[in-house]
């Protein structure tokens, strides 16, 4: 069990909402270059992506996330959705320089295509703003 310190406790505690109007979700990542690869590591969810270019990575890791989140809750293991990487993942966002936040928006798709998300076909507007950050 890590001791995690209160701005970093706060952070994951509300990295996820589910309120009337969709899945509200805030999370961070940092992207590293590893040898030849980009990693994209999501804090809130200790999850990791990676690409040949940040793009690569940044892709990567939302889709990651986005099954992460969907998995959970079609198995109802709502308290499973977060968990947090180890203390140090999060020390690194303090040292990293933001780059360009994007929003992941609901996915579009026509009435004769299958929901590649179907646990997030109710959510509106955007699922909220992801900031990455290249360490």
């Amino acid at each position: 069990m890590y001791i995690y310190e209160p701005w970093i406790k706060e952070a994951y505690e509300n990295a996820v909402m589910f309120t009337d109007e969709g899945i509200f979700v805030k999370v961070h990542v940092v992207i590293e270059k590893e040898d030849d690869l980009y990693s994209a590591h999501c804090l809130e969810f200790d999850l990791v992506g990676e690409g040949e270019t940040i793009s690569e990575a940044q892709q990567s890791i939302l889709d990651n996330i986005k099954n992460h989140i969907s998995f959970a809750i079609s198995k109802g293991l709502f308290h499973k959705i977060i968990d947090p990487a180890p203390p140090e993942y999060w020390n690194k966002l303090l040292r990293s320089k933001l780059l360009n936040p994007i929003e992941l928006q609901p996915e579009i798709r026509t009435s004769d295509t299958p929901a590649k998300f179907p646990f997030l076909e109710n959510l509106t507007g955007k699922i909220d703003s992801y900031e990455f950050c290249y360490a």
